[in-house]
């Protein structure tokens, strides 16, 4: 697949809710665990990594990435995921990082989203989706929006430059960028 630049959520907490329901779910059916994440590009794995770190330097933090909803999608990567809202912040980090790397004419298909559960099957993708309503575990927001176990966001502080090659269990955090 490549080298990705993913946002991490900023703090323990968001971390934990997010890795808690990644790892629940993939336990439950059997799908890979993964570190939570929003990926802003993905590149060939050839690209030198001073390259990527350069291209993530310097960019500002973002206070709060909101949740938009959460969705189900038609790949194995964008199987149920959170809709995160294409905040201005958010949009701006990704075409500064583009304009730095040179990458024109790429799209992201649902950028941006944080992936819960990876899998293919697609009855499998609705009763989690269901699941997570069912539970409360996702909520409509009154001002829109959801919570996702009972927040709406995080704040991003840091890209993680991560080698996404074979399978998941293998991919490889290279570098970590503090954001500003």
């Amino acid at each position: 697949m490549g080298i990705s630049l993913w946002l991490v959520p900023g703090t323990i907490d968001g971390v934990a809710r997010m890795q808690g329901i990644i790892t629940e779910l993939s336990e439950r059916h059997n799908s890979p665990i993964f570190a939570p994440h929003i990926t802003l590009c993905t590149v060939p794995s050839d690209t030198p990594v001073e390259k990527l770190k350069e291209a993530a330097t310097n960019l500002p933090a973002i206070e709060l990435v909101r949740f938009d909803a959460v969705e189900t999608g038609e790949t194995f990567y964008q199987s149920v995921f959170v809709a995160i809202h294409p905040s201005d912040e958010l949009r701006a980090l990704q075409s500064t990082v583009f304009e730095r790397l040179g990458l024109e004419n790429v799209k992201m298909p649902n950028f941006p989203h944080l992936s819960m559960y990876y899998g293919d099957d697609a009855a499998k993708k609705k009763g989690i989706w269901d699941r997570l309503h069912a539970d409360g575990i996702v909520q409509r927001c009154e001002a829109g929006g959801v919570t996702v176990d009972s927040t709406e966001g995080f704040p991003i502080n840091e890209v993680w430059i991560t080698r996404c090659d074979g399978p998941v269990a293998d991919w490889q955090v290279l570098a970590r960028v503090p954001l500003e």
